[in-house]
């Protein structure tokens, strides 16, 4: 049980973070699928984060009895002027899993990792008005401003995002 950074996804885990994706886009999560989106963009997306890990982009994974019911991931600015910052993006627990910390924990072990890579800046977007901005507002992130109709929910409405950062 525990937090782990990923270095490449077996078929498994693959399969897993797929799943645990699909149902947050059923509980209508702004994660950047449709309810219509087919398995095969899910497979497809999976697949890419996992052929991308390295250095700049980087996958932690809560695990217990050795399934994944959390992920986050942490991208760093590849820029020569942006080195000091990363975006935090796809923080996804499962519900059954839910309130008992998990996303406080991965978060916590992502801000050291960043920390200790330099890394004095983090930004992330989220729906606004939604659980995921409460979280980021409880765990001392700052709003820095709004988006109108940025993405579209699952179901496709139009939704607000809200742009937080966190100076480590």
């Amino acid at each position: 049980m525990g937090i782990e950074i990923a270095k490449i996804l077996s078929e498994a885990e693959i399969t897993e973070c797929i799943n645990l994706t699909k149902q947050a886009v059923g509980y209508m999560a702004s994660i950047g699928f449709m309810l219509d989106s087919t398995t095969q963009d899910y497979l497809d997306y999976w697949v890419n984060i996992s052929n991308n890990l390295n250095d700049n982009n980087i996958l932690f994974l809560y695990k217990i009895n050795n399934k994944i019911v959390g992920t986050v991931q942490l991208i760093i600015s590849c820029k020569l002027n942006g080195k000091h910052r990363a975006q935090v993006a796809k923080l996804i627990v499962d519900r059954s899993y839910q309130n008992q910390g998990i996303a406080s924990k991965l978060m916590l072990e992502l801000e050291k990792f960043a920390f200790l890579k330099d890394i004095t800046l983090l930004v992330l977007d989220t729906q606004t008005d939604s659980y995921a901005e409460k979280f980021y507002l409880k765990h001392n992130w700052m709003l820095s401003g709004l988006i109108p109709n940025y993405a579209k929910m699952p179901n496709g409405d139009l939704s607000s995002t809200s742009v937080f950062h966190k100076i480590l």
